[in-house]
């Protein structure tokens, strides 16, 4: 173990903050976006079956494991503001934007960096709403969460199998302990590693323009060239 400022964390990496584990995201806001490396607990989005965040049930929830972070020796200068869009599946604003310091991704964020968010075995919801109440958009009892084999759905917010997976933003100055990657992947981080991953996709890209590849194919999905490169 190292201790570093997360501002020198790698993207992807996972890292140890207030007695937890969480995996970093990107910049944002001033500070290091953030989600917990495992979900914490299971949890309806709301017992009403409401998919505003703003108001919904999971709040408190999320409420409660930020009280557990306080007692890691979490300092409120720790966590930064978030600002969460509520913008739903079908572009509608009708819920604005939630302010808070401890939230849940958006299935827009989800998709940026789902590949550097490791899978876990129980769902968990993100933010976004499958619709809002208003006159011509109906169904309003629905939330987006996670598949445990990463893909995303769409569930009754009422459902209490599914799990919250925190996600909050971080001082970049937080002194925060991580594994030598370098040691344990063969002398290379997943930072460096998704980087060739690029590479490849940018050459199976351009290869693909000279008619180099078969229509219809596409580049192997990041764990599979993973995989395959694997030793």
């Amino acid at each position: 173990m190292r201790t570093m400022e997360l501002r020198r964390v790698p993207y992807g990496t996972t890292f140890t903050a207030f007695g937890d584990q969480f995996v970093a995201l990107d910049y944002i806001g001033g500070g290091v976006l953030a989600i917990r490396k495992e979900t914490w607990k299971n949890a309806a989005f709301d017992s009403n079956g409401v998919n505003d965040l703003r108001s919904a049930s999971i709040g408190q929830a999320l409420e409660d494991y930020l009280n557990t972070l306080k007692d890691g020796d979490a300092k409120i200068s720790d966590i930064l503001n978030m600002t969460i869009d509520l913008k739903a599946t079908d572009g509608t604003r009708e819920y604005g934007f939630h302010e808070t310091k401890i939230g849940l991704l958006t299935l827009e964020q989800y998709g940026k960096y789902q590949h550097i968010i490791p899978d876990v075995e129980e769902c968990w919801w993100l933010a976004t709403p499958w619709r809002t109440p208003g006159e011509k958009c109906g169904n309003s009892t629905n939330a987006w969460f996670v598949v445990s084999d990463g893909n995303a759905s769409f569930s009754y917010c009422s459902y209490t199998g599914y799990y919250l997976r925190p996600a909050l933003i971080l001082s970049p100055s937080l002194l925060t302990s991580i594994e030598d990657e370098a040691e344990q992947n063969g002398g290379k981080t997943e930072a460096e590693t998704y980087a060739e991953y690029c590479a490849y996709v940018k050459d199976w890209a351009g290869y693909a323009e000279e008619g180099g590849q078969d229509q219809g194919t596409s580049p192997l999905t990041y764990e599979e060239w993973k995989e395959e490169n694997a030793g």
